[in-house]
């Protein structure tokens, strides 16, 4: 070793054990350990920068693949972080060594320093002065997050890494692009506690770091946001909304900014449709698709033809237009920031104004999505109102998904696909017969039986988010459909539905029967194939609610924390994430899962407060103090099974709080539940005490689904007063003449057999609370025979595995025959019961001669078993038949006993012993004669 590295002797030891305690982590670039050649410092250093260089080929390499997983990089990680550690210390005696500074700013370890940094890792009592540096290193964590995507975790730090360490002495201008561009692919993922499948803390630091950025970094980041992404998703509005009210914008009105960026281009995408039925009438646009959902971004003009070149301006922050062959036709116009006028304009002056109200903490904007603007909307371009019809379904034939084969689901009767000649038609009778039959509002109600593992809630899956998320595709993303039909090659990669799976569905749209499907060569009759342009409005589309009672078995499923898998190809990943924005519009998931995910993060957040406001709201106890305080208290104690004068308790425990009690007739004092929800409502523990898990379910179930149907209107208003416009959302309420999809998953999971027998009537009770003209379809599926009990025989599809089978009526049908004919069960009794049973009716068959004494043995043999001693056979097979509950079973097994060998032996035993008794008398009264 050289004289000139002697004194890094204890630092070259440490950090070559470093390597050999991680080589699992770091396989390709610790095999070019030689440690022969390290003769100093300079030869440490110059192996670490082989060694990254070596690992971050390899990773360059693993992303090449179609799906590529964090945990290799993870090692990576892992061991720059332990270099780090031990380097960045010694940064004042080291610096001078070229290969000690290019080996600090390779990407892994610029990462692993700001995070030491950041974690505050570093040994206290070091102090380095690294600002000469410090462009260099952040140049190296910029390059590092531009190719790294991570787990949720990793997003939330890199949007904090990349704020707060931004270099404000330094002229970043020129590198402007790629800081964004690696910013992007973070804060894309940020979310809160009530946003599944994204980081649930990244908004919040978004609100926490995002000022430390300028303002123009600010502008160019925006300008990374499609308007497909923002029109579709709540998520990313929250984002933008975000990044513009806790930045330092400078000279540029937020609020106008706002406006530019968000409210304008809904606006645009919801003026679209009618301009361009306007445009039809005057230009030959022929089959030209809008391109506003192409490559578009907020920050840009918003293109929306080609031919004729028509597209909305960028203009100034306050105003967009819409210019068709370069002359201006419409203006969006922000006046006092309070109202948005809409007008139609010509060279000289504005006409025809329409005003929309302006708010500028709404960052959801769903009541642009609303009836009443979009019948504004139309009315102002085109002069003439929408008429909304229903829809709904009426046939789905799935083959090849997610385990289900060959499977029919009938949901109205109207229609008859043959899987074999692949004809679809229409039906000559409607066996519909009996309208109205589950009420005014219930147009059709399906249930879906089978065992488990059969593919009731993959049926439900299908319905609620591939359905929905394929014919978004095909109408703003130009997914091809012909005739109906969709070819899974133009769909695979926005990872909606499983390779290979078959379906073919009917619906009802606009008054129309529509079909889609990805199986050649159907033929079809009675109902039009769909394509693009069929609708022209998002409300004809109905709401979709969904209700289960039952968590996920996997916690994967549950969390989606660390689902690490990324294309590595950025087309598929940019495919991807259009599927991933398309998931839950105009849906609302009021499932025990969505419930669980939300409350364990925000238990996970520690009540953190973002500006002193609270992060969120507990919703499961607005929607309960909302239903006990509307619902007539009767209905709660016949619901519930309770009495009225019952006592209930709400506390947090968690956090401290004692418990607080109340009555049902103390929500009806509006003092009393203000101070409950004072207290209460922003601990995400805090629930309403003490039910039974039966009681608790259906409890949050019904409460869920009286906010749906009826809450929302009644108590919207005063909890926006108290919590906000942003916690809830239109789309989580069915409004007055609004059509709605209701699909119930096992709703009776945890529910006494009584229960089960009045779930139908209590649900279709519940559906008279929903609006004036609503319409609504629910589709469930059920383990229960006491359910079916109430279903119309036409209303149950059965998933059995097979091709057809049919089965007895099952209106008010005897729940054992439901339970040993629709079930698909073998016996209507407990497997345990039933062996005894059948053990019993083996052994008390009178056996042929030579089996007499083996069949004695076993009898022997199955009472010790019961007994766990030796008893007398007869009596031991009289105990157990007299313990048998149904008289069929034990009559005839009382008749075998008596016709036994058993029997027999039992009678002979017992003259045997008689004649011993008569004996032993006779004896006893000669001795006493002497």
């Amino acid at each position: 070793m050289n004289n000139n590295s002697e004194r890094y002797t204890d630092l070259i030891q440490k950090i070559l054990n470093d390597i050999d305690q991680h080589k699992d982590k770091v396989p390709r670039g610790s095999l070019l350990l030689d440690r022969e050649k390290i003769t100093g410092i300079e030869d440490v250093l110059e192996f670490l920068n082989a060694l990254f260089e070596a690992e971050e080929r390899e990773i360059e390499e693993r992303q090449l693949n179609t799906f590529v997983t964090v945990s290799y990089e993870d090692g990576v990680r892992t061991v720059a972080v332990s270099l780090i550690l031990l380097l960045y210390p010694k940064y004042n005696e080291l610096k001078h060594y070229e290969a000690y500074r290019k080996l600090l700013v390779r990407k892994h370890m610029a990462y692993a320093f700001f995070h030491a940094l950041n974690n505050n890792m570093f040994p206290k009592g070091v102090w380095f002065d690294y600002s000469e540096i410090h462009e260099d290193i952040y140049l190296g964590l910029v390059e590092f997050y531009r190719k790294f995507y991570g787990r949720f975790r990793d997003n939330e730090e890199a949007i904090e890494l990349l704020c707060n360490y931004f270099p404000q002495k330094s002229d970043m201008e020129r590198h402007k692009q790629e800081i964004t561009e690696a910013l992007y692919i973070h804060i894309s993922n940020a979310g809160t506690p009530k946003d599944t499948g994204y980081a649930f803390q990244g908004i919040a630091r978004i609100e926490s770091c995002i000022g430390a950025l300028p303002s123009a970094f600010v502008m160019e980041l925006l300008g990374q946001y499609q308007v497909r992404f923002v029109v579709n998703n709540e998520v990313c509005r929250h984002q933008v909304f975000s990044v513009i009210a806790f930045s330092q914008t400078g000279d540029i009105d937020k609020a106008s900014s706002k406006f530019l960026l968000l409210d304008s281009v809904i606006l645009a995408q919801q003026l679209e449709a009618y301009l361009v039925q306007k445009l039809a009438k005057e230009f030959p646009v022929g089959n030209s698709a809008s391109i506003l959902f192409g490559e578009n971004y907020i920050t840009d003009m918003l293109k929306v033809y080609k031919e004729p070149d028509a597209y909305w301006s960028k203009g100034k922050y306050g105003e967009r237009v819409f210019y068709l062959n370069q002359k201006p036709i419409v203006r969006m116009l922000l006046k006092k920031n309070d109202v948005i006028e809409i007008s139609r304009v010509d060279e000289k002056r504005s006409t025809e104004c329409l005003e929309i109200p302006y708010s500028y903490t709404d960052w959801q904007l769903e009541d642009y999505f609303s009836k009443a603007v979009e019948q504004k909307l139309r009315k102002f371009i085109l002069g003439t109102e929408n008429q909304y019809e229903q829809m709904a379904f009426s046939l789905l034939y799935l083959d090849n998904y997610r385990g289900i084969k060959n499977q029919m689901v009938d949901f109205n009767h109207k229609f008859h696909y043959d899987r074999v000649c692949k004809r679809l038609r229409r039906q000559e009778e409607n066996l519909y017969q009996i309208e109205n039959f589950y009420g005014q509002s219930v147009q059709t109600l399906t249930c879906i039986v089978g065992k488990n593992g059969m593919g009731k809630t993959s049926i439900i899956d299908f319905l609620r988010e591939s359905f929905f998320k394929m014919l978004r595709l095909i109408e703003e993303y130009g997914i091809s459909c012909k005739q109906g039909y969709l070819k899974e090659d133009d769909y695979q990669e926005y990872d909606i539905l499983d390779k290979g799976a078959r379906f073919l569905i009917v619906f009802q749209l606009g008054g129309k029967s529509l079909f889609l499907t990805n199986i050649v060569d159907v033929r079809w009759e009675g109902a039009d194939p769909f394509g693009a342009g069929i609708y022209n409005s998002f409300n004809e589309f109905s709401k979709v609610a969904y209700f289960s009672n039952m968590l996920k078995n996997s916690q994967e499923e549950i969390f989606f924390e660390d689902t690490d898998r990324q294309s590595g190809d950025r087309k598929i990943r940019e495919k991807r994430e259009i599927g991933r924005s398309l998931r839950g519009f105009k849906q609302v998931d009021y499932s025990e899962t969505e419930s669980f995910i939300r409350r364990q993060k925000a238990v996970a957040l520690g009540l953190k407060e973002t500006n002193n406001r609270p992060f969120g709201a507990n919703r499961e106890l607005c929607y309960q103090f909302t239903f006990l305080k509307n619902m007539d208290i009767e209905k709660v104690c016949q619901y519930l099974d309770i009495n009225e004068n019952r006592e209930f308790r709400v506390c947090s425990r968690m956090f401290g709080w004692e418990e607080e009690s109340f009555s049902l007739r103390d929500l009806k004092d509006l003092d009393k539940i203000n101070c409950l929800e004072q207290r209460f409502l922003y601990l995400p523990d805090a629930q309403i005490k003490y039910f039974s898990s039966g009681q608790y379910a259906k409890f949050a179930f019904l409460a869920k689904l009286y906010w749906f149907l009826e809450g929302y209107r009644k108590e919207i208003e005063r909890y926006r007063h108290i919590i906000g416009e942003n916690e809830f959302r239109r789309e989580d309420a069915l409004l007055e003449e609004e059509t709605a999809l209701i699909f119930i998953d096992e709703g009776e999971t945890y529910y006494h057999p009584e229960w089960q027998r009045r779930y139908v009537k209590t649900l279709l009770e519940m559906m008279d609370y929903s609006g004036k003209g609503s319409k609504i379809q629910i589709v469930l599926t059920t383990n229960s025979p006491f359910i079916l009990s109430d279903i119309l025989k036409e209303d149950v599809s059965y998933l059995t595995g097979k091709n057809e089978k049919c089965f007895d009526q099952t209106l008010g049908q005897n729940i054992h025959r439901l339970l040993k004919e629709n079930f698909f069960m073998d016996y209507t009794i407990g497997e345990y019961a039933r062996e005894l049973i059948e053990s019993i009716m083996l052994y008390l068959k009178n056996p042929v001669n030579e089996e007499r004494d083996r069949k004695k043995e076993d009898i022997k043999e199955f009472i010790l078993r019961y007994y766990g001693k030796p008893q007398e056979p007869y009596y031991a097979m009289q105990l157990l038949i007299e313990q048998i509950g149904e008289p069929v079973y034990r009559y005839e097994l009382e008749k075998l006993l008596d016709e036994s060998d058993v029997m027999k032996e039992h009678r002979s035993l017992e003259s045997l012993l008689e004649e011993k008794r008569r004996i032993e008398e006779k004896i006893r009264e000669l001795e006493e004669k002497g």
